[in-house]
């Protein structure tokens, strides 16, 4: 099977981003696996470019993809081109008439969901042009048919990581005792929570601080890794924490070798989501990062957690927008034995390598493309 990949936000060659984003983590992996997968032959047409210019050079890219993709596709002899996001595939209703392979998209949750009318109008088209539809969640498929997706055309498949890429076999004591240091906080008796992800409002950071972080217990200490808009609503919901602020620190943007070792070194990982129109998570590959170092999730039960969450394996869920119930769980965790935690987060690491490694999880998007070939032949 010849697949033309076509990804529109990868990392400058040479230059990788530090705490690359979700999106373009799985992206370079799944490219990696397909390119080691006996039945796949694949031509990349990937975008290399930094958040900073992602705008101007996405424009661009779409652009030389209008013009020149049928063309590439045509002389690769492609059997089916193969976007990663709804941001590249909006363009299927202007290839349309000149690729008569199958036109496929992976899609996210924002990359659907985009509080845009005219992104919301193209999203429409191109459901209406591509012949299969890979959603990363339950929650992302159904926005994607209450947007006018045929129900047949589309799958949901999670995201998987490349355990090369993740398991970096940091030893907890080793790794602790690094985020101590980087931090100017000592840790021996304190309960490390950790948080990584864009500050972006749905991931909830400045609600957890508010409405939560105040009621647990003064052991706990909040950490957070990542950069993006909502960091001053951050920044001062933690300064209205008075004497609590002292045990919450922002991190910003980090080098993955320090975010190796803040997965391995904290005790648990939360993911305290809110809903934001227009917006969803559409999967929450970091819990799986987690999950790897053995550390175990607690987050909030909506959208696209609810497919990496197995309640009690490798996290727990906690109603959304509820701070008794992230008090409750988050207490249980930290105050009970430290041997219970410990093998919570085995078994974590287990669940997550049973049922998210790429190694296994490639292979069903491999059999999902040959079912879209083979169905659009039929047809």
């Amino acid at each position: 099977m010849r697949v033309v990949f076509v990804s529109h936000l990868h990392p400058p060659h040479g230059a990788p981003l530090a705490n690359v984003g979700g999106l373009q983590r799985v992206s370079m992996q799944l490219c990696r696996e397909l390119h080691r997968h006996r039945e796949v032959e694949l031509l990349e047409i990937v975008n290399h470019t930094s958040w900073r210019w992602a705008d101007l050079t996405g424009t661009l890219f779409g652009l030389d993809l209008l013009v020149n993709l049928p063309r590439r596709a045509r002389t690769f002899g492609t059997d089916l081109i193969l976007f990663t996001s709804m941001a590249s595939s909006v363009l299927a209703p202007g290839l349309r008439p000149r690729c008569r392979m199958p036109l496929v998209t992976i899609n996210h949750g924002h990359d659907v969901t985009l509080d845009s009318k005219l992104y919301q109008w193209r999203v429409r088209e191109a459901f209406g042009a591509l012949d299969g539809v890979i959603s990363v969640s339950r929650a992302t498929r159904q926005a994607c048919i209450e947007r006018g997706m045929d129900p047949d055309k589309g799958i949901a498949l999670p995201n998987g990581f490349d355990l090369d890429d993740l398991d970096r076999q940091h030893e907890r004591g080793a790794a602790r005792a690094a985020l101590a240091r980087r931090l100017g906080i000592e840790l021996d008796g304190r309960h490390v929570l950790l948080t990584v992800g864009r500050m972006v409002a749905r991931k909830g950071h400045a609600w957890f601080l508010r409405e939560v972080f105040a009621q647990l217990p003064a052991s706990c200490v909040y950490v957070t890794i990542g950069d993006g808009p909502e960091r001053a609503k951050i920044e001062g919901a933690t300064a209205s924490l008075g004497a609590d602020a002292a045990r919450v620190v922002h991190l910003g943007k980090v080098p993955d070798e320090i975010l190796a070792e803040a997965y391995a070194g904290a005790d648990l990982f939360v993911m305290p989501n809110v809903r934001v129109p227009g917006d969803m998570e559409g999967f929450g590959i970091v819990q799986l990062e987690a999950n790897i170092a053995r550390t175990p999730v607690v987050t909030a039960a909506m959208e696209g957690m609810l497919d990496v969450i197995t309640d009690g394996q490798n996290g727990v869920y906690c109603r959304p927008e509820d701070p008794a119930a992230f008090v409750a769980a988050i207490r249980e965790l930290v105050e009970g034995p430290p041997e219970a935690l410990g093998e919570f987060g085995e078994r974590a690491r287990a669940h997550a390598l049973d049922n998210f490694g790429w190694d296994r999880v490639a292979q069903r998007y491999v059999d999902f493309l040959h079912d879209v070939i083979d169905r659009r032949a039929r047809a």
